[in-house]
């Protein structure tokens, strides 16, 4: 069985759609289904694929994708398609459903109504959204229960929490849109502790030759990671993380990381409400907002020194993500192709 998966990522979007696509494309070749990619005409996408062991394409996204993707579902013999895009395009659920395909959607915001078979909202906040069911047929997957992840958090082990912060992990997400990692460096380098630092690099981060000299510059030892294909080691390693509020913080709450996230995007702000008020995290607010590093300030020496604080943090967000998100959302979608 064949599944066409229709995704992207760019510095504007993300990383987050691809990653948790790929990440759900390997628990469906478990359950025996052939995902075939289609992905916006971006070099590093395409790379991201092979390094996976996938198979895909690069699509222009243009008034005859909705043709083209039917055609291309034809050619491949699918039976359906999944769609995780930031804007769906209006015409291709209609007629993935004219065309008698299964089709899921993953979303984020809620509030409309989305045509298919199955829609996928693994975040936090996701529950307390509206979606509408016009035809009457579409079953709904909400909450952490169907977060997907990457394979190496799919069986996590219990964190154990050490009384003192040695390494302090800084990943913004795929991309730095403000400019923060090379400030975030400097500050953290100046806060009271003996821990290393570690700093993740998405594959659209710009500015890196500042980055890099802000880390040499350093009274600490920076460690810098570009683009590693596994981010399960660096959360396992860190005693404490400044994270982007974008897919990662579920990756990091499955490790129990205590962590201190900042908006990047307008999207993340009902998800990262909702794993603060689930103790999951503490939220420093949107990276393009004065005052950022004031309540950065106000957080992250605060968690330094509270051990009893990040203990809480580990066991919540451990409660709310145990990794098995991925296998439940497959499993579900080989029992609607398959019927």
């Amino acid at each position: 069985m064949t599944i066409l998966i229709r995704t992207e990522a760019d510095p504007k979007v993300g990383l987050g759609h691809l990653q948790r696509s790929l990440s759900l494309a390997a628990a469906l070749r478990r359950c025996g289904i052939r995902p075939y990619f289609l992905v916006n005409d971006r070099s590093e996408n395409l790379q991201r694929l092979k390094e996976f062991g996938l198979e895909g394409e690069a699509v222009q996204s243009d008034p005859s994708e909705t043709a083209w993707t039917l055609e291309k579902a034809r050619a491949l013999g699918a039976l359906g398609i999944g769609v995780d895009l930031s804007d769906l395009p209006a015409a291709l659920l209609p007629a993935l459903q004219e065309a008698g395909l299964w089709a899921m959607v993953r979303d984020d915001l809620g509030g409309r109504d989305f045509p298919c078979s199955l829609l996928v909202n693994g975040n936090a906040d996701a529950l307390a959204l509206s979606y509408g069911n016009s035809n009457g047929r579409t079953r709904f997957l909400l909450g952490p229960k169907y977060g997907v992840l990457q394979t190496d958090f799919w069986k996590p082990q219990k964190r154990q929490v050490r009384t003192e912060v040695q390494n302090i992990l800084i990943i913004l997400g795929g991309a730095d849109p403000f400019g923060l990692m090379p400030k975030l460096i400097h500050w953290i380098d100046r806060l009271d502790g003996t821990f290393s630092i570690t700093v993740v690099l998405g594959p659209f981060f710009e500015g890196r030759a500042e980055i890099e000299r802000e880390a040499a510059r350093s009274h600490r030892s920076v460690r810098i990671m570009r683009n590693p294909p596994s981010l399960a080691p660096f959360f396992w390693e860190a005693d404490l993380a400044i994270s982007g509020a974008g897919q990662t913080l579920y990756e990091l709450a499955c490790t129990g990381c205590p962590t201190v996230a900042i908006q990047v995007s307008t999207n993340q702000a009902g998800q990262l409400r909702a794993l603060e008020k689930t103790g999951v995290l503490w939220a420093a607010g949107h990276g393009a907002q004065t005052g950022l590093w004031e309540r950065l300030q106000a957080k992250v020496p605060a968690l330094l020194q509270d051990a009893g604080a990040r203990r809480a943090m580990a066991e919540a967000g451990q409660a709310l993500v145990d990794g098995q998100g991925a296998f439940r959302v497959a499993e579900v979608i080989a029992t609607q192709v398959s019927s």
